[in-house]
């Protein structure tokens, strides 16, 4: 009994696994950036290490799990119109926040 070739030479492996570093390296970013802001909030508003712990916690477990449900909706829904809802929701946000901060 022979076991049939395993083919590893396909050229979409090394994009897929480049497109899945990156994505790695933005989510560990996106909750190392906190801790830059923690120093600065434990100032302004005069909060203990065992407070800055809860808000650290708490910021990356809203994270996680707003990852988690944006993977599940895109199975649902579709991958791309989940794309386009948060690029749209992301814009809207951003723009009127900026004219906001303009007046």
């Amino acid at each position: 009994m022979t076991l049939p070739a395993i083919s590893l030479s396909n050229p979409n492996r090394w994009k897929a696994l480049s497109i899945l570093s990156l994505a790695q390296f933005l989510i560990i970013l996106d909750t190392s950036i906190i801790g830059v802001a923690l120093p600065t909030i434990q100032q302004q508003f005069s909060i203990t290490p065992t407070d800055l712990q809860w808000i650290f916690n708490a910021y990356v477990i809203t994270f996680g799990t707003l990852l988690l449900l944006g993977g599940k909706l895109s199975d649902i829904v579709g991958q791309r119109k989940i794309f386009a809802i948060g690029f749209l929701v992301s814009y809207r946000f951003f723009s009127t926040s900026r004219t906001r901060s303009n007046h």
